[in-house]
């Protein structure tokens, strides 16, 4: 075989192979689309209210209803997935002098994101519990599938 055949036979190879799907994330990956499905918050369960979290890979989080931003204030995060356990910590208003920082733990299992969040200035959750007493919020969401 020549090298000219060697090229195009590459490229028919290429051009033929079927495209390629998102890449897989990584366990303990935030980032992504997920759909509020359960949230209690200092021990009261609340009804779903159609919110989507997207956690973007610039670090920035925003919430959606029924298809339009929750416009609050600007919002960031970090997040440590080789803590144990993973831990996450949530900021809002990072435009300003009073940013809000909440400190939490979550846990990724198959489709299905658990965090739990402590009020701000509260020391990060050790467990997956929201009582009265502690105050704090507990997220389950579910990852969005492409359409």
């Amino acid at each position: 075989m020549t090298m000219n055949t060697i090229g195009w036979l590459s490229l028919a190879l290429v051009a033929s192979a079927p495209a390629l799907k998102d890449a897989p994330k990584k366990p303990n990956d935030l980032t992504g689309d997920w759909v509020l499905k359960d949230i209690t918050i200092a021990g009261t369960i609340l009804p779903p209210s159609n919110l989507l979290f997207t956690f973007g890979p610039d670090g920035k989080w925003i919430v959606v209803r029924d298809g339009n931003e929750v416009v609050t204030t600007a919002r960031s995060y970090k997040f440590d997935p080789k803590a144990d356990p993973p831990t996450v910590e949530l900021f809002s208003d990072i435009s300003s002098e009073n940013i809000t920082r909440r400190e939490g733990i979550y846990k990724i299992e198959g489709d299905t994101l658990t965090m739990c969040v402590a009020k701000a200035k509260d020391p990060r959750p050790t467990r997956f519990d929201s009582t009265r007493e502690n105050g704090h919020t507990v997220y389950v969401l579910k990852r969005k599938t492409k359409d």
